[in-house]
């Protein structure tokens, strides 16, 4: 009969020291040392309580991991320079995110998230998104997205945009917005762009 070898202890215990943590935390303190010490995935619940992070708490993490915000979470994300692409902010569930200066932001199921100033979004099932400033937001499937002064909206799928201010929208699929007369209006499916009702119709 075969024998089967043996894993080595040094390998065993790598094994068990999986850079996945799964346990979710809520403070600066603990999602930097998961960080410093490689996890590739960090979940973050704050249950309701609001987390703030900077760039202290996120520059100098290294170059590629997923900070995953979960359940109720309530968190502000400032950062005054872009992460590197590996390195993704990720809202899910009934989460509130709100970012500013220069963060993207995948947001998925139904969290909100606010953007503003250089911000972009990228806004999956029945996310909501506000937008101002120059804050960019795509937005997929049902998610809909408000926004405001130079904010650009590119939409597809069963996405909806109200959009007022100077800002641009880009419709696809069977996307649809409300515009007001500042926002410039393209894509193949600018047809489905309607403007804000006027006074006289609302009363």
């Amino acid at each position: 009969m075969a024998r089967i070898a043996s894993t080595p202890a040094r390998e065993r215990a790598q094994v068990r020291s999986s850079p996945y943590e799964r346990a979710a935390v809520n403070t600066t303190a603990a999602i930097r040392k998961r960080l410093k010490t490689g996890a590739k995935t960090v979940l973050v619940d704050t249950d309701g309580q609001v987390l703030e992070l900077t760039d202290a708490d996120l520059v100098a993490a290294g170059q590629s991991w997923t900070l995953r915000i979960v359940g109720q979470s309530q968190v502000r994300i400032h950062l005054q320079k872009p992460l590197p692409r590996t390195a993704q902010l990720v809202a899910t569930d009934a989460s509130f995110v709100e970012v500013t200066g220069h963060v993207a932001v995948h947001a998925y199921t139904r969290a909100t998230v606010h953007a503003f100033d250089h911000c972009v979004v990228y806004a999956r099932n029945r996310v909501t998104v506000l937008a101002c400033d120059q804050a960019s937001v795509n937005a997929q499937d049902e998610a809909e997205v408000f926004a405001y002064d130079k904010a650009r909206v590119r939409a597809k799928g069963h996405s909806v945009a109200v959009c007022a201010g100077i800002g641009e929208l880009f419709l696809e699929d069977q996307a649809s917005g409300i515009v007001s007369s500042g926002v410039a209006v393209g894509g193949p499916s600018q047809g489905n762009a309607s403007p804000f009702p006027t006074e006289d119709v609302i009363q």
